[in-house]
Parts: structure tokens; C-alpha cells; sequence
């Protein structure tokens, strides 16, 4: 696979969007990057995305992600909880994540990292960045009412997916030139099987954010689409298929990355303003 030409200085940063199971094919992406020598220098992520964001920021290789993502099952995230805050705890997604991820705080990680959950009182993104990792990750899963809120500095977060659904701006935040972003979900399939409340609340959610999300796409340099959508957010079985299609995705848009990493003075002139702005917002 043929290397990629990145125009000499720039920085690029790499935003993973939610997606339950098939939010895996952001390992694909990762791995087509890699493959391509495309340099990685600032990662966000929200739900599953920070998840992966976390592990490859802290140093995972993609075999170590793929690994994880093969062993890993349901009840490694989650227990019943007697809360009336939501039927179940996701404590044991912490638990698995120290069993996983080399390092537990945002300060001992390699690469910069912005995990994003929502304010549920406030209805606004809250973008997580130093302390405690797990609890921080734990946060941008918790799917409402199937979770248990996670409370934060006095703020009581949920998932991420609620109020950004795929955090471009918070990867331009840190400063990159350059912004790669993995956005899963975006179309609904009538072949997916809605036969239990934890699947027709992902399927609410991924309506309700579709729209939004393909508003965010023109803040991004480059937007990979894994085409995942046929199958079932819950299914862990189909890591490997998800993987593939992540990989597949980047190998998509690889004359289109190729500008962006190494754009033509054209380009450069023409440049979208919205992507030359960096917000932390």
C-alpha cells in the first residue's frame, strides 16, 4: 500500500463518532492510516469512539485494538442496577478498561486525547481532558436510561452521541491543521432487527443525530463512512466484518486524503473556513 505525501509540518488529528458494536470499524480506519504512514497527533473521541481513541492514544498497536475488540462482550460492560437513574451500571466497563488500556489518566497517555460526553442538565457537550480516563470513557457510553448517568465535577454526563455525535471541532481544538474523522451509523437500515429496548434506543438515537451529523461533515477535512449500517448495533460477532469495512472506508477516499494531507496551492486557497477554524467549543 502505497505511502501517503504529508505536506511537511502539518498536524493531523483523527475524531471516532459513537456507534455502539459497529463503531469496531474505527479500528479498520486506524489501520488503513497506519498502513498509508498517515501521522495520527491528536485523537477525540465520543461512545465506542473513545473507547478506541483512549486505547490507541495510550499506545495499543491496531492488533492489540482488534484483539480487545474480539474478546470482549456485553456483560464486560455493564450489570443490573436498582438505580431509578437507569436499568443498568456501566462499572464494569471501568473494570474492563484497567484489564485493557496500559494507563488510567489523561496525562500518562502518548498522544492528546478529547473525550466528549453530554451534560444532561445543561443539554451541552462537555469535553473531558485530564483526570481520570475510565470514568471519563465511562461517561460518553452512558446511554440514557439504559445506563446510569456518570457523575462528574458536580455534572451529571451521559453519552456523547446526545450532543456531538462525531467531535470534529474538539480535535480542531487542540490545534491540528488537519482533521480525519470516522462517522458510523449514518443510515437508516430496514433490515436491522428492532427486538429488544437497547436496540430501538440506538436506532432513536441514530435518527436523531443523522441530520446534525452530516451538518459536521464540512467542518471535516476528510470523512470516512464504514458501510456497517445493515447490521445490528449490538453485534459483537461482527467485529471482523466491521474492521474490513473501516479499512475499506479510508481506501475509499485515499485520492481525496492525499489532497488533504498534501493539498495543491489551489486547494490551499480555496480552502473550506470552516475547517482552517479552531474551536474548542
Amino acid at each position: 500500500m502505497a505511502k501517503m505525501k504529508v505536506r511537511k509540518g502539518l498536524s493531523v488529528g483523527l475524531a471516532l463518532g459513537g456507534g455502539a458494536a459497529r463503531g469496531i470499524a474505527h479500528i479498520g480506519v486506524i489501520q488503513a492510516l497506519e498502513k498509508h504512514a498517515v501521522p495520527i497527533d491528536a485523537l477525540a473521541g465520543v461512545s465506542v469512539g473513545s473507547v478506541i481513541a483512549a486505547g490507541y492514544a495510550a499506545g495499543m498497536s491496531c492488533d492489540q485494538l482488534i484483539e480487545a475488540a474480539g474478546s470482549v462482550s456485553w456483560k464486560d460492560l455493564g450489570s443490573w442496577s436498582f438505580s431509578v437513574k437507569g436499568f443498568n451500571s456501566n462499572d464494569r466497563l471501568g473494570e474492563w478498561l484497567a484489564t485493557v488500556l496500559p494507563c488510567s489518566r489523561f496525562e500518562d497517555l502518548k498522544i492528546p486525547l478529547r473525550v466528549v460526553a453530554s451534560d444532561l442538565q445543561k443539554g451541552e457537550p462537555v469535553v473531558l481532558e485530564k483526570g481520570d480516563l475510565f470514568q471519563a470513557i465511562r461517561a460518553s457510553c452512558a446511554i440514557p436510561g439504559l445506563y446510569v448517568p456518570v457523575e462528574i465535577d458536580g455534572r451529571l454526563l451521559a453519552d456523547g452521541y446526545l450532543t456531538c455525535n462525531l467531535p470534529i471541532r474538539q480535535v480542531r481544538g487542540i490545534g491540528m491543521d488537519v482533521v480525519l474523522s470516522s462517522a458510523i451509523g449514518l443510515e437508516i437500515s430496514s433490515e436491522v432487527k428492532l427486538n429488544n429496548l437497547y436496540q430501538i434506543l440506538l436506532r432513536s438515537f441514530s435518527i436523531m443525530s443523522a441530520s446534525v451529523q452530516r451538518g459536521q461533515f464540512r467542518e471535516s477535512d476528510v470523512v470516512f463512512r464504514p458501510q456497517v449500517e445493515s447490521y445490528n448495533w449490538a453485534d459483537m460477532a461482527s467485529a471482523p466484518v466491521f474492521i474490513k469495512a473501516g479499512f475499506d472506508a479510508v481506501q475509499e477516499k485515499a485520492k481525496e486524503l492525499q489532497e488533504a494531507l498534501d493539498p495543491s496551492f489551489w486547494s490551499r486557497v480555496n480552502w473550506n473556513p470552516w475547517r482552517r477554524r479552531r474551536e474548542s467549543a
